[in-house]
């Protein structure tokens, strides 16, 4: 996995992710990273700030914030975003169109 950190216009950080996935889904992806970015900031020094997850799926968005609807194939991912969403991790999503 490769990563960097930048300072963001609002005071905050924004953090890029990328890794080889192999072939999958996008939306499975996208839920991936979803998770990792939830797993790095709940065993983090940053643990007590609120995470932004700007993200460009917004079918996997729809999945995390609707427990009903998500598909029983990626339950596992689901189980780990809810998981480190515990322990007050602090998020909220933005759904943003990629041009």
């Amino acid at each position: 996995m490769v990563s960097s950190r930048a300072p963001h216009a609002d005071g905050g950080w924004l953090a890029l992710f990328s890794s080889s996935l192999g072939v999958i889904d996008s939306n499975e992806a996208e839920l991936r990273v979803i998770c990792h970015a939830l797993v790095i900031l709940r065993n983090s020094k940053w643990r007590e700030y609120s995470l932004v997850i700007e993200s460009d799926s917004l079918v996997a968005v729809f999945w995390v914030l609707h427990y009903k609807e998500r598909p029983w194939k990626l339950w596992s991912w689901f189980r780990r975003i809810d998981n480190a969403s515990k322990g007050g991790v602090d998020r909220s999503f933005w759904f943003q169109v990629m041009e």
